[in-house]
């Protein structure tokens, strides 16, 4: 009962027994009419305080779709656990951080990451430290800063893209070539991850002489086959590299990817898209873009980086 839990007191006056609330239901009644169609902040600030924020986001991660009230109490006290923990150097640090790689500071930007990675040092931050060393030519240091965020965040795509990165600027080709490919299977089902580490090895590709394009462009190809991607989003990274390239290399990459999936219906359309990509780079005839669908074609002119008076 209610009064065995603790929830109400019972005071006896003859034959009649009089009930009132304890102090915790007392607070849930009152929040429940405070708090109409919002999780009850009694219920909130106990998973804040019983659980991490680690823990919080494990607990989260593992529901089921269809537990959408836990769901919705566990991203309240997850949201109210990171607010409180806000450092005003932190926050100082990011703003300042984001100024100086807006205006091309390098070198002040990795004095802000270094204070970043003392005074919270989270994967995000070895991750910035990381991008700031990439752009001085600092690559084996860069490289250090990538392991790091890899190992505090295995699940970071970003910082397994930029060690591959940081490894092709260091001449290390066919290491940043199989780890980007082992990082591949590792996001199986996020195609987002897959996205991002895929243009790392098509960046990686398209610059390496085009005789030894043939076995990377087999397995992108048999990993999205086997798992089903996306064909839109095939379409854009293999377009992506365009505006970087001359024509000729462009004609090649055409050629290479019809050769191997030419004959596969569901590389209709990024083909389709990748062909008049190349034939319009090369003739800048407006009619090879409107031939195609409006969405094609807006899709196109935006990899292309085309302006309107293009």
């Amino acid at each position: 009962t209610l009064k065995e839990m603790g929830y109400v007191r019972s005071i006896s006056i003859g034959r009649e027994s009089y009930y009132e609330l304890r102090e915790p239901l007392m607070r849930l009644c009152i929040e429940v009419k405070k708090y109409r169609g919002e999780p009850i902040r009694l219920l909130v600030e106990f998973l804040r305080l019983w659980y991490s924020t680690d823990e919080l986001r494990m607990k989260l991660e593992s529901l089921q779709p269809e537990q959408s009230l836990e769901q919705e109490y566990l991203l309240y006290a997850l949201r109210i656990s990171q607010e409180e923990k806000k450092n005003p150097v932190v926050e100082s640090c990011l703003r300042d951080y984001v100024t100086y790689i807006e205006k091309w500071e390098f070198a002040r930007a990795l004095e802000v990451a270094e204070e970043l990675v003392t005074v919270r040092g989270n994967a995000r931050d070895w991750l910035s430290r990381g991008l700031v060393l990439g752009n001085l030519g600092r690559h084996e240091e860069a490289l250090e800063s990538f392991d790091k965020a890899i190992e505090l965040d295995p699940n970071n795509a970003l910082a397994w893209f930029n060690r591959g990165r940081a490894l092709y600027a260091l001449g290390r080709h066919q290491e940043a070539l199989d780890l980007l490919f082992k990082a591949l299977h590792h996001f199986t089902g996020r195609e987002e991850e897959v996205k991002i580490l895929t243009i790392g090895i098509i960046s990686i590709i398209i610059n390496i002489n085009h005789t030894a394009w043939q076995r990377y462009v087999e397995a992108l190809i048999e990993f999205y086959k086997k798992h089903n991607i996306n064909i839109l989003t095939l379409a854009v990274i293999i377009i992506l590299p365009l505006p970087e390239i001359d024509n000729i290399t462009a004609q090649r990459w055409l050629d290479t990817w019809r050769e191997l999936a030419g004959n596969m219906p569901e590389f209709e359309l990024p083909l389709r898209l990748l062909d008049a990509a190349v034939r319009y780079r090369e003739k800048r005839d407006p009619r090879i873009l409107l031939s195609l669908p409006i969405e094609e074609r807006k899709l196109l002119e935006s990899l292309l980086r085309l302006k309107k008076e293009d």
